[in-house]
């Protein structure tokens, strides 16, 4: 065997293993930092930054037995990775649970999730008063998730965001009390 072509394979064999070790560390660290998901119990608060939400809402709004209400600035449902969310809701809705959506009129990319949403059912309804700027979801009238993650592929993959996940039914009703009086503004 020629000295040169061993060398060669070598190199080869160094660059195949770099790339394996950096795409299993990318990986690994993707899927387990952000899958943690918390035992349902009266009072505990969850962080949830950057990518930890996306999860954090694959896990319990399928779970909602009673009701989700939410108040978005922003439901961008330009990627799959919103359309989970948005095909959540509608399945839901489908199944009896009291799924309410309050989103802001003057962002122009809301208006597709508007459409899609009310076509399959789902109450959704415009602010029409003052800017929503609001980032909040009820569920179940037992968690409230509130923070600045808008619901854009942007807020959920790409930005830094931090929102809290509240699981405290007293919480709950006092921000139930103003999604209901949102709700009846818009």
């Amino acid at each position: 065997m020629k000295p040169s072509l061993v060398y060669g394979m070598s190199r080869i064999s160094i660059a195949l293993l770099i790339v394996l070790v950096f795409a299993l560390g990318f990986y690994s660290g993707y899927m387990f930092a952000s899958s943690e998901v918390v035992k349902l119990e009266e009072g505990n608060v969850v962080v949830a930054n950057d990518r930890d939400l996306y999860n954090q809402l694959l896990y319990w709004l399928p779970r909602a037995n009673k009701s989700i209400h939410i108040v978005m600035y922003l439901f961008k449902s330009d990627t799959d990775t919103i359309m989970n969310l948005a095909n959540i809701l509608v399945q839901k809705s489908k199944a009896g649970v009291d799924v309410r959506v309050i989103v802001e009129k003057s962002v122009s990319s809301n208006k597709y999730v508007y459409d899609y949403l009310s076509e399959a059912g789902v109450k959704v309804k415009y602010d029409e008063g003052k800017t929503t700027h609001c980032k909040l979801v009820i569920i179940d009238s037992y968690i409230v998730i509130v923070g600045s993650h808008n619901w854009s592929y942007s807020a959920m993959m790409r930005n830094h965001e931090a929102s809290i996940i509240i699981f405290n039914k007293d919480v709950a009703s006092i921000e139930e009390e103003y999604f209901n009086s949102l709700w009846e503004k818009s």
